[in-house]
């Protein structure tokens, strides 16, 4: 029996969703990385912001060594990071996507479209949050995010192209 390539593609969102999915950074520094599962399912989440080098270039102050050793202002921040139904549902829909291809091909498919397009819509509605937030936090999708949306969408392609089980 030949294996299903396209349902268990579409089933590796499982494991992939434990791999990073977005990360935040202050001025250069990585403060907080979520996970696939605690950007959908919410997490606590606690970051140091290091801010003192934004001020000092706010204020127009040049970046000499004394006055960096004597001027260092961090924020503590703790947080619940609220759940993401649209991330939920990427999730659900690839899973129980892959699930049914074990037996209809074309659910795959649509499991696998639907997975992408969820993707894509929380990234855009993450990043549209991002433009309000404070100009020296910045976050950026990683790896975890990007192979979720690949297996994705390879899932649906093999569950198209791969034929009869």
């Amino acid at each position: 029996m030949r294996p299903s390539l396209g349902p268990l593609t579409l089933l590796s969102t499982l494991v992939l969703f434990l791999l990073p999915f977005v990360e935040f950074s202050c001025q250069g520094k990585k403060v907080v990385t979520l996970t696939g599962y605690d950007a959908a399912f919410g997490s606590e989440v606690s970051a140091d912001l290091p801010i003192s080098k934004w001020i000092e270039e706010q204020e127009g102050r040049s970046r000499d060594r004394e006055r960096e050793s004597s001027f260092n202002l961090t924020i503590k921040n703790t947080k619940r990071v609220d759940p993401d139904w649209k991330l939920i549902t990427a999730f659900f829909c690839a899973v129980l996507g892959g699930l049914a291809a074990f037996f209809f091909r074309p659910a795959g498919l649509v499991g696998g479209v639907a997975a992408c397009v969820w993707l894509l819509y929380a990234q855009n509605e993450m990043n549209k949050h991002m433009q309000e937030a404070p100009p020296f936090v910045v976050m950026s999708f990683t790896y975890g995010f990007w192979l979720a949306l690949a297996a994705a969408a390879v899932g649906a392609v093999l569950c198209v192209v791969g034929g009869r089980k």
